[in-house]
């Protein structure tokens, strides 16, 4: 079995030192992955209602970068020696 972590996309840890440290603490306590999801489109308007909000609006900010994320995974195996 093996276990992996997700980084955050949406947060103020959102970048190269956030990254790496979770990147290499997750190495460090022995995790096997390290996954970055990706958005393409990020909508700055919906009809539908947002899922568990209060306002059901969605809780991501549009105009917020979102890193691209093979160059991300790519900076992130020159800061790991073992986790994939």
């Amino acid at each position: 079995m093996s276990f992996g972590v997700i980084l955050p996309n949406h947060v103020a840890i959102a970048g190269p030192v956030g990254y790496r440290t979770i990147a290499t603490r997750a190495e460090q306590c022995g995790f096997d992955h390290v996954w970055l999801g990706d958005h393409i489109v990020m909508p700055s308007h919906s009809e539908s209602d947002y899922p568990d909000t209060e306002m059901n609006e969605s809780p991501f900010d549009p105009e917020q970068p979102v890193p691209e994320p093979l160059s991300t995974i790519a900076f992130l195996a020159g800061c790991t020696n073992s986790i994939k």
